[in-house]
């Protein structure tokens, strides 16, 4: 009996043993960017950390500690532009980027309410949202992957980050490629952001998003219960201490010319205007000295045509807080019939003087109805 008790005793302290290594070595490399490790060689880049954002994201800011004055929160074009540090740089004070790719609009309600159940003591929400995702007939828009709600950080999550065999393969892959990195378009530093690199075939990032795009805008109409969610939101964040800034988040030209040549201009507007009754809103969206940047290899202000750079996500941190700079605008139901007006006219000069991308967003839009039609 005694010799089965030892044999059992060294399998469990072989297993801890194990365990311990494991944690460690998911810790050191923190490939989903939740325990801030200071970044090596070798750890530097976080191709892993956007796979499982709906679990790494809420995990990480339970972990936590620092006293949280403000969150951005939003799908991807949120996710690849706020820089907390900057954040910090103008203001002192601590922020987290809580951006998200894919996000619907129901997720924002339930992720805002819990970030800040989690920290209760922020007092800004920048909530970015954009004319995609209010298109009720997209399938995406309508599923709800849902997050752990639960403010505190719970057995499972921590499991999850130190000894699931998927994380220590996901720090196995954020080594190899920190190794062999050149094949990476998309590159995450320390800090999750990303950076593209030197990257010749601008111009297909482009046309890919504007694909997408155009099959989102099939049938689109404009889940107008939206607009009492966002009323509600923003009653929820003022009794909880917290003041809801909503914003128009960033696009290229590119963007604007997809929505007018697919048809969807009045609709954009209507809901420019709609959504004034409901708040003022930052607006970063209409055509502008940045969202008209020319296309080349390391474009300063975007990475395609609906995500900005860090660059573009200072300038937008400095009009929404030190209410400095000449990029962005506040809608207000006063202005908003004069600033779409003028948007109008603008995107239609820029299509004058820009007729390979009309014709290209034309051809993608044949390319698309002839599709959807055979199927």
């Amino acid at each position: 009996m005694d010799k089965y008790r030892n044999f059992n005793k060294r399998i469990l302290i072989i297993v801890f043993c194990i365990l311990i290594v494991v944690s460690i070595f998911n810790i050191v490399i923190d490939p989903y960017v939740v325990f801030h490790t200071p970044a090596t060689k070798i750890s530097n880049l976080k191709p892993e950390a956007k796979r499982q954002e709906r679990m790494t994201k809420v995990t990480e800011f339970k972990l936590d500690r620092r006293k949280i004055d403000s969150v951005f929160i939003g799908t991807s074009r949120v996710d690849w532009i706020f820089d907390s540090r900057y954040f910090h740089k103008i203001t002192g004070k601590n922020a987290s980027n809580l951006g998200i790719v894919g996000m619907n609009f129901d997720e924002y309600m339930d992720f805002t309410k819990t970030v800040l159940k989690i920290h209760p003591e922020i007092k800004n929400i920048y909530l970015g949202i954009d004319f995609y995702i209010f298109n009720k007939n997209v399938i995406d828009n309508q599923k709800h992957e849902g997050f752990n709600k639960n403010p505190r950080l719970t057995t499972s999550e921590l499991a999850t980050i130190l000894f699931a065999a998927d994380t220590t393969v996901s720090s196995i892959i954020t080594i190899t490629k920190n190794i062999h990195c050149k094949d990476l378009i998309k590159m995450y530093d320390h800090e999750g952001l990303i950076y593209l690199i030197d990257n010749p075939s601008i111009k297909p990032l482009f046309e890919h998003v504007v694909r997408n795009y155009i099959d989102r805008f099939k049938n689109y109409e404009i889940d107008k219960t939206t607009y009492d969610k966002l009323r509600d939101l923003d009653l929820y964040c003022k009794k909880n201490g917290a003041k809801l800034h909503i914003f128009h988040s960033e696009g290229h030209t590119i963007d604007l010319a997809t929505v007018y040549i697919g048809g969807y201009w009045d609709i954009y507007t209507q809901w420019k205007k709609d959504l004034t009754k409901v708040s003022d809103i930052y607006d970063f969206h209409y055509v502008n000295h940045y969202s008209t940047e020319q296309l080349k290899p390391r474009m300063k202000y975007f990475y395609d045509t609906a995500h900005g750079t860090p660059e573009i996500g200072n300038l937008m941190m400095d009009k929404m807080i030190l209410n400095k700079g000449d990029y962005g605008r506040i809608n207000t139901s006063d202005n908003i019939e004069s600033l779409t007006s003028k948007d109008t006219k603008n995107l239609k000069n820029w299509l004058k003087t820009n007729l390979d991308w009309v014709k290209t967003i034309n051809k993608i839009k044949k390319e698309e109805e002839k599709t959807n039609n055979a199927i």
